[in-house]
């Protein structure tokens, strides 16, 4: 049960307030507009939205301008960050519920309505999170049953949680972060959602404040969610709505693409150890520091390992020594960059 909010706040004038943060990514903004407005007008509800420009440099600021976007509210903002932009947003809004928006996904359907009903029906949920696939239709990961922390990142950098995923691909232990085979078709509770679509209740962000501004990017919504499970808020999967994510648009990134790995490391590390510092205590970004260093070593030397087995006897189906040997190649570089990383970051600091 959520704890009384010192101070009632009635929001009579607007149902939902949908506040979109934008950095470079003008073309995936407009799809998504396009896809914002159609669902306001199949939902039947009030609905405002907030754009936040982040300071791009590929005409978004033009956009104001047009006419066909007079219905929604533009802010131009320098490039603070994430979590900074969509604070911006969250004070401007007015709605009983805040749907925090990517600019690179798309609505379709009477999503916005769903939303709402749900959420009317269940006072105890703080955040719902849509199903999420990518622009080819395949699931994105995007519910989390464990928040990250030191045993996480040890499974992670030992390839244990591979291991882990393979054997108990339908339970959930200490240190999972997600099953695959729980992203179904029913809503259930979770730890967490990433933050590319999360349909907020106001009154707790009331509670709770807007996101920690430390973090320009990634951990901002984890961070923000934990907050809120300390006040008693339910966070909810909700695959009945689907939303399309083009993931790594407004950030420039796309996960494992080898020219991108060093710019998404120095945007997502420094919010990793930011956050262990935070809930894990003075002190513990170091020992993560140590799992990291010493799980990609380890990993490196165990996928060396398989690279040998396998090019040794992986003649006898020369199509799958190809693809292992890929996706060796792939992970294990990978880890180098983490090493690598540690190794910039260590002589900056020294």
């Amino acid at each position: 049960m959520l704890k009384k909010v010192q101070e009632k706040v009635e929001y009579k004038s607007v149902d939902i307030s949908i506040v979109i943060v934008s950095y470079n990514c003008r073309e995936y903004l407009q799809k998504c507009l396009a896809s914002v407005e159609q669902a306001q007008k199949k939902s039947g509800l009030v609905v405002e939205t907030i754009v936040v420009d982040n300071d791009s440099r590929d005409g978004t600021k033009k956009l104001k301008e047009y006419k066909k976007y007079s219905w929604v509210k533009w802010i131009d903002s320098k490039n603070n960050g994430f979590g900074a932009g969509n604070n911006i947003g969250l004070k401007r809004s007015r709605g009983k519920y805040v749907f925090l928006l990517n600019p690179d996904t798309k609505l379709s359907g009477n999503c916005l309505w769903k939303m709402f009903e749900y959420m009317q029906m269940h006072p105890d949920i703080g955040v719902l999170g849509p199903k999420l696939v990518y622009g080819d239709g395949s699931l994105q990961i995007s519910a989390y049953d464990n928040f990250p922390g030191l045993l996480s990142a040890f499974w992670e950098n030992t390839l244990l949680d591979r291991i882990g995923y393979w054997l108990f691909p339908d339970r959930i232990y200490p240190g999972k972060l997600f099953s695959r085979k729980l992203h179904g078709d029913y809503d259930r509770e979770v730890a967490h959602l990433i933050g590319a679509a999360m349909f907020v209740r106001h009154e707790v962000y009331d509670m709770v404040g807007g996101f920690d501004e430390q973090f320009f990017m990634f951990r901002e919504e984890t961070d923000w969610q934990y907050r809120m499970k300390k006040v008693g808020s339910k966070i909810v999967y909700f695959p009945k709505v689907k939303v399309v994510h083009y993931e790594g648009k407004s950030t420039g990134e796309t996960r494992f693409k080898k020219q991108n790995w060093m710019k998404k490391l120095d945007m997502y590390l420094p919010s990793v150890y930011k956050y262990q510092q935070k809930w894990g205590g003075d002190g513990s970004q170091w020992v993560l520091w140590l799992i990291y260093i010493l799980g990609s070593v380890w990993t490196i030397l165990i996928l060396l390992m398989i690279w040998i087995v396998n090019n040794i006897f992986g003649w006898l189906a020369n199509n799958l020594r190809i693809r292992i040997n890929k996706s060796v190649a792939d992970i294990a570089l990978y880890h180098w960059m983490i090493l690598y990383w540690h190794w910039l970051r260590l002589f900056k600091e020294f």
